[in-house]
């Protein structure tokens, strides 16, 4: 707090003595700009003499940057599969966090933890940054899966950053030969055979090689 060590002081004349008061400048929450205030010393006989002065009252504001310029999603991953990518925050402001950032995701399916090295888990000098990395892994097929990314500190402008990716599966199709309409008569204890091509039409890999089988024990898979 401010120190008055005026008050109750009596001063020689001509200068020979002084006393100090200190002011403490302390803004309040909400209060960002130029502040101004006037100090005045009065004495009776004396009168008064003012003296002006500002202060600037600032808070951080936090920026989110993506991995890369243009960043704006993990396109299309596959269900049960994950994607991951670091992002950083940045203080721009002209004054230190009170703490460190919190960094929250509103999407369920984009997990939100610390980077590795230079994880957000100090308070942010002006100009300082720090790093987390955010997971996709959908739970289900979604074209649209959507997230906002917050970072936020009290007192601060928080950062935020939009990102949507999908979530997909594979999609199989069993093609026979060309023209084929089945085996035809085939004679007992004897065999045909006919190759059919299995495709992937999703727009995600299988995640494993993908099992054919026969609902009749005459008609055998093989590779």
């Amino acid at each position: 707090k401010g120190v008055d060590k005026c008050t109750g002081a009596t001063l020689p004349a001509n200068g020979a003595g002084s006393c100090v008061v200190n002011v403490h400048f302390a803004p309040t929450a909400g209060t960002v700009g130029n502040e101004q205030a006037t100090l005045t010393v009065s004495g009776n006989p004396g009168g008064s003499a003012p003296i002006s002065f500002v202060g600037i009252a600032a808070i951080p504001t936090l920026v989110i940057s993506p991995p890369s310029a243009g960043f704006n999603g993990f396109g299309t991953v596959a269900v049960g599969r994950s994607a991951a990518a670091t992002f950083s925050v940045k203080n721009t402001g002209p004054v230190a966090t009170s703490g460190a950032p919190t960094i929250v995701s509103s999407g369920g399916d984009y997990v939100v933890t610390a980077a590795a090295t230079n994880p957000c888990t100090t308070a942010l000098a002006s100009g300082a940054s720090c790093d987390f990395v955010v997971t996709f892994q959908p739970s289900a097929v979604n074209a649209t899966d959507a997230t906002t990314l917050t970072a936020s500190v009290s007192p601060g402008n928080s950062g935020t950053y939009a990102i949507t990716s999908a979530g997909a599966e594979a999609t199989l199709a069993i093609s026979p030969p060309a023209a084929w309409s089945g085996f035809g008569t085939v004679e007992v204890d004897t065999s045909a055979t006919a190759t059919f091509t299995v495709t992937n039409t999703g727009p995600v890999s299988t995640s494993a090689t993908p099992a054919v089988t026969s609902s009749n024990v005459d008609f055998v898979v093989s590779a």
